[in-house]
């Protein structure tokens, strides 16, 4: 569907109309063809009466349209824009929302809407991830990262990574996390303890082949010391200035590339498919 490695100008000759952009939405919505969201059915009529064409339901004539139940729900931007934007993400370097908007030409409010939106759709992807297998978490209590206001003395990074059987990292996870004792506990518990819970709960199958919690700069495996290393430089580099209270996005962003080099998937392809499969509640004014 897609060639990971065009050059930004040949990426605009292979997305130069909104009709090459619903092509490839399409294939990224229905890659097995036509499927009625309210009653499976797997043939529809296209009505092109408007900018995007609405699909009914050949059995029971509901109508759907290619951004109905993803980020794209309701935008009123180019879908060359979109594009544009998701292969920026995809680069090496991503983007930022100043540059985005003089690049697409559009206002710094649109722009930070759509990296918004992308970057929702990969926080929701995570969530949907947890580390298995074999199980590395490190409460990583020195890792400050430069360019990023200091990070309040309750909260602290947490870096996990499920390792194949040479202890190499295969999936990793990087979290901001609040060591706050919940004060609805009836009993007395410890902050570690605390947070060691919430993050298996969270991030972590029920019942992993492997677990190492380890709560020391020094135990990294060198793997995944490695990319939490590269994930600092990435942040730093990219974004220089962020604030701690919205880093979350951003780390959970870095792992999503990393994750995808690790295991050779496509960053663009899987990038726009999450997007599209991702339901997001519209802001209070469409972009």
């Amino acid at each position: 569907m897609f060639e990971e490695r065009l050059s930004y100008e040949e990426f605009q000759d292979r997305f130069s109309t909104e009709k090459d952009c619903m092509d490839y939405l399409y294939q990224a919505k229905w890659p097995h063809g036509f499927f009625c969201p309210e009653c499976g059915h797997s043939h529809a009529y296209v009505i092109t009466t408007r900018n995007h064409p609405l699909y009914q339901c050949a059995s029971c004539h509901h109508q759907t349209s290619l951004t109905v139940g993803t980020i794209l729900e309701s935008t009123r931007t180019d879908l060359r824009k979109w594009f544009i934007a998701f292969y920026l993400v995809s680069t090496p370097k991503s983007i930022s929302a100043m540059k985005l908007m003089d690049i697409i030409r559009v206002t710094y409010k649109t722009a930070w809407t759509i990296l918004h939106k992308i970057r929702h759709a990969i926080s929701t992807e995570d969530a949907s991830c947890p580390l298995s297998g074999s199980v590395f978490v490190n409460k990583n209590i020195h890792g400050r990262i430069r360019g990023i206001d200091s990070l309040e003395k309750l909260e602290t990074l947490y870096v996990g990574a499920s390792l194949d059987k040479e202890g190499e990292p295969k999936h990793l996870k990087i979290k901001l996390l609040n060591d706050k004792i919940d004060p609805t506990l009836t009993m007395p518990i410890g902050i570690t303890r605390l947070i060691r819970m919430n993050f298996l709960k969270e991030h972590v199958v029920p019942h992993p082949a492997y677990l190492d919690f380890e709560y020391g700069y020094k135990v990294f495996p060198k793997g995944v010391f490695k990319l939490f290393s590269e994930a600092k430089t990435w942040i730093y580099k990219t974004f220089n200035g962020l604030c701690h209270k919205r880093m979350q996005p951003y780390l959970d962003e870095v792992c999503f590339r990393i994750n995808m080099k690790l295991n050779e998937e496509p960053i663009f392809a899987n990038l726009v498919e999450l997007c599209m499969r991702t339901r997001m509640a519209p802001f209070k004014h469409s972009i």
